[in-house]
């Protein structure tokens, strides 16, 4: 189970949107007729021009944020650059997190960024330039 400042710690390294603060926090309660706690995990993000735009709820910390991250998304409060990096980030979290093991990435060598999806970096250099790099 997450503290609520590691969960604190998971939302906002996921957000790479414009400027925005995000709430987060960890419901705790036991159903009716069960001695077993279960946590819900809540993350909103709000963006100093849009309010809220992002909400989720989920007993999974890393589906509760990537949940608000898509929803972020679908709003249009984040390109799809941002989504992905988002996710990405969740991802890592939630592997460094289970398996204490690297997380592997294709980086670009020439300047070093992530690719995307389509096969891209930060530098726009194209496919065929990028190494695997292990991030803790």
């Amino acid at each position: 189970m997450f503290t609520p400042f590691q969960f604190s710690q998971l939302a906002a390294a996921a957000w790479f949107g414009p400027a925005a603060s995000h709430i987060s926090s960890i419901q705790v309660h036991a159903p009716a007729g069960r001695a077993v706690l279960a946590p819900k995990y809540r993350v909103s993000y709000h963006t100093l021009t849009g309010g809220m735009v992002a909400y989720a709820e989920l007993a999974c910390p890393f589906e509760a944020v990537a949940q608000a991250l898509h929803a972020a998304h679908a709003k249009g409060a984040v390109s799809y650059a941002q989504y992905a990096q988002g996710i990405w980030a969740v991802a890592q979290a939630e592997q460094i997190f289970t398996a204490d093991a690297p997380v592997q990435q294709e980086v670009c060598t020439f300047c070093g960024f992530g690719i995307t999806l389509e096969g891209w970096c930060e530098c726009n250099s194209g496919a065929g330039r990028f190494a695997v790099a292990a991030h803790v």
